[in-house]
């Protein structure tokens, strides 16, 4: 009895010390709820919306929060007014944005995965949405004998309401997704969009399977209402983020990181032992458990990919490391306007003419004109190799030069009637960023004149024509583009872009006590043992498609392009 007595101990001991639980639901849960609270429920929360991250400060960084400024805003009335700039945005889009021929060669050996990754970044921290009633229009001119004929539509950005209108203060536009590096792309900013991407079981995110492979859900329709849920149309797929499937590229991350968190939250069963158990699989305490350990996991992968991978191909030397910061409640972690619509949009000007596929054996298949690559995310699930195929198009194809130079496809889309180049610098006028000069002197430096910005003499005389030799009324999304690159070419931007990114995502470490490094221990405890900082990128892409790190499309990085067939 006594040898009994001693074997059950030891089995208990072994079970509390290493959390190889048995499948006795008892047991289980109690193990569950001693591990999880202090180890692995994730420090974001389960609402979803950022409040309460900052203790002292709950309500930065929340989804709806306005938008910051470095710079005083640039409105006329001084509160909303934008200014009225004698040259539409269509004009100067015309003048300074025209790709031309879609040059295949570059100053950088960065592939399309860079603008990819930059785009499924940037869904996550900022969203200056536009109202859906009683909007306002800010249409943009069109020049004589410009391709159309009538202003292209443009609706002016959601502003916060909480301001008097009497304090003649400006508006801030109002950020709609959370503040935070939180992973809200993948999970949602809001609560109930947040549980309606949830399985509910296994702590799955809900998916749909075509040939085998794991794709964004289907929208499903609220049975007491008989309406989509999220507002969402029919046969349209949703994710954490409402821009999902706008172009392909943004498409193919947001998929791979939904495979990554269903990946990570089978494997959570496995090490804890409940995998083979559907009857603890199903139960809310269970599935929650595993759904937030997975999430913490996830979002911890992809900031240490931005800060480790993404981010030092950016900036360079001026890349801020996180593990060198601290948190500090009393940094705020919300971004400005001038980061948001003027400095993070430069990846438009490194996005290709096409997108390309390739077969696993190295053959490239017809590419798909960008301007086609809008809303097609069924291309993706066309067939079994259709999703790994554009994949690689994006490991292997270079992304363009990062200049003032916009393709086609973007800037002269005739379906929907978009130039985004003009949408940029008219968003800018419409949030009341001030010229490209009051923005640098905003932030410490000394400003420009057309010969210091670049040694482009035809973009020198290009920019005196519409802006003079002091640069009066110069876009700031235009100048960041424009100015020549720091510490040279160090970072691919000048000195003004490279500045405001630098700091903004210094912000997103300083400010967020939830952040992967200020705990990096968290994951590498002996029941989980997983190590955050040797994950890569192309461990995530190998572990979750058809494109084993071996493969010819893969090269040394998923960052950097291949040039020629795949041999």
């Amino acid at each position: 009895m006594k040898q009994q007595q001693l074997v059950v101990a030891l089995a208990a001991f072994l079970l509390a010390s290493t959390a190889a639980l048995v499948l006795s639901t008892p047991i289980t849960l109690r193990s569950l709820r001693k591990l999880s609270r202090p180890i692995y429920s994730n420090c974001y929360g389960s609402n979803y919306d950022g409040v309460g991250v900052n203790e002292k400060h709950p309500t930065w960084g929340m989804t709806s929060e306005p938008l910051v400024r470095v710079s005083k805003a640039a409105y006329l009335d001084g509160v909303k007014e934008p200014p009225r700039l004698a040259t539409s945005a269509r004009v100067i889009s015309n003048a300074f944005n025209k790709q031309g021929q879609c040059d295949e060669s570059n100053d950088h050996d960065l592939s399309a995965m860079f603008y990819a990754f930059g785009q499924f970044v940037d869904h996550d921290i900022s969203f200056e949405g536009t109202g859906l009633k009683f909007t306002e229009t800010l249409n943009i001119e069109v020049p004589p004998g410009d391709v159309w004929t009538t202003p292209l539509p443009f609706t002016r950005a959601v502003f916060a309401s909480n301001k008097p209108t009497f304090t003649n203060e400006p508006v801030g536009p109002v950020n709609f997704v959370t503040g935070y590096m939180d992973c809200s792309q993948v999970y949602g900013s809001d609560l109930q969009r947040a549980r309606e991407l949830r399985e509910f079981n296994g702590g799955l995110l809900r998916h749909q399977l075509a040939h085998g492979q794991e794709f964004l859900p289907k929208t499903r329709v609220d049975p007491t209402t008989g309406l989509f849920y999220l507002g969402a149309g029919n046969n349209t797929v949703i994710a954490g983020d409402t821009r999902a499937t706008e172009a392909l590229p943004i498409s193919i991350m947001q998929t791979l990181w939904l495979r990554e968190h269903n990946r990570v939250a089978r494997l959570v069963a496995q090490r804890f032992g409940v995998a083979h158990s559907e009857e603890l699989l199903a139960q809310s305490e269970v599935d929650e458990w595993i759904f937030q350990t997975a999430r913490s996991i996830v979002c911890a992968e992809i900031q240490h990919i931005t800060y480790h991978e993404y981010l030092p191909r950016l900036l360079g030397s001026q890349s801020p490391n996180p593990c060198e910061m601290d948190y500090d409640e009393d940094v705020r972690v919300t971004a400005n306007v001038e980061f948001s619509t003027a400095a993070y949009r430069f990846g438009h000007s490194m996005v290709g003419c096409s997108i390309h596929k390739f077969t696993a054996n190295g053959t490239e298949v017809p590419q798909l004109p960008f301007d086609l690559a809008f809303n097609a995310y069924p291309l993706l699930m066309a067939g079994p190799e259709e999703y790994d195929m554009f994949l690689r198009g994006i490991i292997k194809h270079h992304s363009f030069n990062l200049d003032e130079k916009v393709v086609d496809g973007l800037r002269q889309v005739i379906r929907g009637r978009l130039d985004l180049p003009a949408r940029n610098m008219q968003r800018g006028r419409d949030l009341g960023l001030p010229d490209y000069n009051t923005i640098r002197k905003a932030v410490g430096l000394q400003p420009q004149n057309a010969t210091q910005i670049t040694d482009n003499e035809e973009l020198q005389n290009k920019l005196i024509q519409f802006f003079g030799p002091n640069l009066v009324n110069l876009e700031p999304w235009l100048g960041i583009l424009i100015e020549k690159k720091t510490n040279g070419g160090d970072s691919l931007l000048g000195e003004l872009g490279t500045l405001l990114i630098k700091d903004q995502f210094a912000k997103y470490v300083k400010a967020d006590k939830c952040f992967y490094s200020h705990n990096p221990q968290r994951w590498a405890r002996a029941e989980l043992k997983w190590d955050i900082e040797r994950v890569t990128l192309a461990d995530i892409i190998a572990e979750n498609t058809g494109i084993p790190k071996s493969d010819k499309a893969m090269g040394t990085s998923p960052w950097t392009a291949k040039y020629g067939p795949l041999v």
